[in-house]
């Protein structure tokens, strides 16, 4: 077993991705530290750390032992630090996912478009596109991006159903 399985076996175990306790100490913070200080850019624990983020700001109580060592912003610029150029795509695109979390939606948008122009191809990044220019109010792309994930059996409803509130029908061609 590989040093990156190795981490990835003992510390982000099943109940920890869930937010329900750590894999080593039964706390979520220290493992999740640990895993990310070995592997600044491993997808999952970095968004183990926003969701945790989140949960900690809105359920402090249930979470209140759970702390990080450092903020899930930082974790993410570490990660980008840490990552080569060619593979930055996937972070970009969780790191926004991570803002549009956090109601930041023109942020989230920009670090799409860093990841789109990485050369990363998603489903998730459409959807998460699509959603991030719906609520900065761009409603053509959002509805292309919308268009592009269902297209391919993208399974969330969630944006279809915020552009058909909107009186915009995805199964009508984009306007180009």
């Amino acid at each position: 077993m590989g040093p990156v399985k190795r981490v990835t076996n003992v510390h982000l175990k099943p109940r920890m991705l869930a937010l329900e306790r750590g894999g080593t100490s039964h706390r979520i913070g220290p493992d999740l530290n640990y895993t990310l200080s070995r592997i600044p850019n491993h997808p999952q624990a970095l968004d183990l750390a926003s969701r945790l983020e989140k949960a900690i700001e809105t359920r402090p109580n249930k979470h209140a032992d759970e702390r990080m060592a450092y903020s899930a912003d930082c974790y993410f610029q570490r990660a980008l630090k840490f990552t080569p150029s060619k593979q930055r795509g996937v972070v970009y695109m969780l790191y926004g996912l991570h803002m549009q979390r956090n109601g930041e939606h023109q942020k989230a948008l920009e670090l799409y478009l860093e990841s789109e122009n990485s050369g990363y191809e998603s489903i998730e990044l459409d959807y998460n596109m699509g959603l991030a220019y719906f609520y900065t109010s761009d409603y053509a792309n959002a509805k292309k991006k919308a268009q592009l994930a269902y297209s391919e059996g993208y399974p969330l409803e969630g944006l279809r159903n915020l552009l058909k509130e909107a009186g915009i029908d995805i199964t009508e061609p984009a306007k180009q």
